[in-house]
């Protein structure tokens, strides 16, 4: 049984300044029991969100390492199921913003890649539940069923048991 849940949890300082990062790695949180899994997602979570004083984070980010190992590249997923699905995206140093299909986005970030960057500009929000009005996406019922499969998505994501959405 699990006696103590930060044994799984670490806080890490980074390597440029004077911040910290939560950290926990799939492989050995696979190895409990969906009781002790339940209180180290507590546990994790806690620390992530924590704050020193209202609206001050402890942490810049928490990170679950082989965290999404079961979740498909959604770029390249967005492109397999639905080619002509309408983006947005900035292309970087510019605050212009570009509509195009995702298969577009797709070709020229491939096209510009080089050592895990890419001179495309970041993909702005792209909604997998279906969309409202100005925004870009669709329902992606498979990719959300995945997702779900996974405890730390469960509760973070906009209708888990962390959301402050109802």
């Amino acid at each position: 049984p699990v006696t103590n849940p930060c044994t799984y949890v670490r806080v890490i300082p980074c390597r440029e300044g004077t911040s910290t990062y939560v950290e926990l790695n799939m492989r050995t949180f696979d190895q409990l029991n969906t009781n002790q899994q339940n209180l180290v997602i507590d546990y994790f979570f806690e620390v992530v969100f924590g704050e020193c004083s209202e609206g001050y984070a402890d942490h810049v980010m928490g990170i679950v390492r082989r965290g999404a190992a079961q979740v498909p590249n959604v770029l390249e997923y967005l492109v397999q199921e639905d080619p002509n699905l309408g983006i947005k995206h900035q292309l970087l140093g510019k605050k212009d913003v570009v509509n195009c299909t995702v298969k577009e986005y797709y070709d020229r970030v491939k096209d510009t890649s080089s050592r895990y960057t890419y001179s495309e500009g970041g993909l702005l929000q792209t909604s997998l539940v279906g969309v409202k009005s100005e925004e870009s996406g669709g329902f992606f019922g498979e990719l959300l069923d995945l997702m779900s499969l996974n405890p730390f998505y469960e509760a973070s994501l906009p209708w888990g048991v962390l959301s402050h959405y109802e």
